[in-house]
């Protein structure tokens, strides 16, 4: 007997009682031979309740349309996104970054762009932003 059909709250997470399966980092909670995988990475935010991961598993499609709805047009982000990287890659500082500030870089600019496209109230994105800024901090 598989426990997909339960929610897990994050006790779960470092304990199976049962031992009917394991809790693996990227993908959910995996029954014992591997079948009924809940890829945890693949749920949109949306639908993720705190304490709780719904053991759905949405379509490539349903997933694109949720991150639609939250971050726009990938196009139009990725536009805005390129443009604003363009525009710094291009400075003359800018191979004086080391790797990990470039990347934090990309990755505020990125966040940014989709804060802009998208649905600028979604706190996720603000936090992102504050996550990449605070792992260089770390190295200062």
């Amino acid at each position: 007997m598989t426990k997909h059909s339960k929610h897990y709250d994050e006790t779960d997470r470092n304990t199976d009682t049962t031992n009917s399966g394991k809790w693996h980092s990227m993908r959910g909670y995996v029954s014992p031979n591997e079948e009924n995988i809940n890829p945890k990475m693949l749920i949109p935010k949306e639908d993720l309740v705190k304490g709780h991961i719904h053991c759905s598993n949405p379509t490539i499609d349903q997933v694109l349309e949720s991150r639609k709805s939250t971050y726009g047009d990938f196009a139009t982000q990725a536009e805005m996104a390129q443009k604003m990287k363009n525009t710094l890659h291009a400075s003359d500082k800018w191979v004086t970054l080391s790797d990990m500030q470039r990347e934090s870089v990309d990755m505020i600019l990125h966040k940014i762009s989709r804060i802009v496209n998208g649905d600028p109230n979604y706190k996720d994105s603000w936090t992102d932003i504050i996550g990449y800024a605070k792992l260089v901090e770390k190295t200062l």
